[in-house]
């Protein structure tokens, strides 16, 4: 216990608590014989705090039943928390709602409209229901906010490639590239688009660069099989097909996503 001397009037303060950035503090006041709890707006605060974290880890753990029982009572107090929207939203993802998922991300953004996690949420989600082109957007949203970040590079290019948007989409893996020359996935992700704009040449190029980074990639050793063929060097193209089927890739006529 802590003693303060104010006007010849001793007041003691209570334990504080720290949970997370929350600060739970609970202090009685002596005065003229009466005892006053001075903080049950900051246990109530306290307890949501709790429901909010508990959630979380659940969400965490793949509980998202568990989840979404804390977050509903959670959201039934707390209707203006980005934070629980978009727990609910990973939960509701996970669990395929992808209509309920979209619904919580809007109102998240809508009460944090720069909540990049969401933003990245609802793109993944948009991405499960076959929307990319809803999902380029926040993808695009997110990489104002953190430029550098090559993962939502990566979401981004491919959800181009799935529209067809082929340059769009050689663009951002040449951005990834540029800043990581050994990334191997991009490097066989842009040879595959050039594969679907019929440069057969350059996705040979990029498929060989995967491989010089990882000798014993099976299915970029078929797809850089199915570039030769295209270009007709059906030895080379033999050579891959058997390197692929060695390394256990069986359906070795699929063509390069």
């Amino acid at each position: 216990m802590a003693t303060i001397f104010l006007h010849n009037r001793a007041v003691q303060f209570g334990r504080i608590i720290f949970a997370g950035s929350l600060v739970l503090s609970c202090f009685f006041v002596l005065s003229e014989q009466f005892c006053v709890a001075a903080a049950p707006e900051q246990r109530r605060q306290f307890v949501n705090y709790e429901l909010l974290l508990n959630a979380s880890q659940l969400n965490k753990y793949e509980e998202y039943d568990k989840a979404l029982t804390l977050l509903n009572r959670y959201i039934s107090m707390n209707k203006d928390d980005a934070r629980a929207y978009y727990q609910r939203a990973v939960a509701y993802r996970s669990q395929e709602k992808y209509d309920q998922a979209i619904s919580d991300l809007n109102s998240a953004l809508k009460l944090k409209p720069l909540y990049e996690a969401a933003l990245y949420e609802r793109a993944r989600t948009y991405e499960n229901m076959g929307h990319s082109e809803k999902a380029i957007p926040d993808y695009t949203s997110c990489l104002k906010i953190t430029p550098a970040d090559n993962d939502t590079v990566s979401h981004r290019a491919a959800a181009f490639a799935r529209i067809k948007q082929y340059q769009k989409a050689i663009d951002d893996y040449t951005t990834i590239i540029k800043r990581v020359p050994e990334d191997e996935d991009s490097l066989r992700s842009r040879g595959d688009v050039y594969y679907q704009m019929g440069n057969y040449k350059q996705a040979v190029r990029d498929y060989t660069e995967s491989i010089k980074q990882q000798n014993d990639v099976a299915l970029t050793y078929n797809s850089r099989a199915m570039a030769y063929l295209k270009l007709g060097n059906k030895d080379a193209a033999a050579r891959d097909f058997a390197k692929a089927r060695e390394l256990g890739y069986v359906e070795h006529n699929q063509q390069p996503r």
